[in-house]
């Protein structure tokens, strides 16, 4: 019985933690004392830039980083990175813990 316990909770807390390893794109990563007003600037120019296209600026120290998408296979996030390669030079594909892609549909609608 301890051991369905066990197992229970493992599904509990599995269950509040949606990501899982996949790919992202990093777009920025900086140092400093203006690195965060530097990070949300570029973050803003992301976002204009490429709406559809989920961006998460996380802190670990002592860097921000920008990076872009939540994608499944390193497939889909080079396909991703040539779109956002013109405009973020410097971009590249790296492994990260990601969420479930939002699949839309021809009209408009989230899965």
């Amino acid at each position: 019985s301890r051991i369905a316990t066990l197992l229970q909770k493992q599904k509990q807390v599995h269950a509040l933690d949606s990501t899982f390893s996949g790919y992202r794109i990093h777009i920025f990563m900086e140092i400093g004392n203006e690195a965060l007003a530097h990070a949300e600037k570029v973050k803003k120019q992301f976002e204009e830039a490429f709406p559809d296209i989920p961006i998460y600026l996380s802190y670990s120290e002592p860097y921000f980083r920008l990076r872009a998408g939540d994608f499944r296979n390193r497939v889909e996030a080079e396909k991703c990175l040539h779109r956002i390669k013109p405009q973020f030079r410097e971009a590249f594909v790296t492994a990260d813990m990601v969420y479930e892609p939002k699949i839309v549909t021809e009209n408009g609608k989230s899965n």
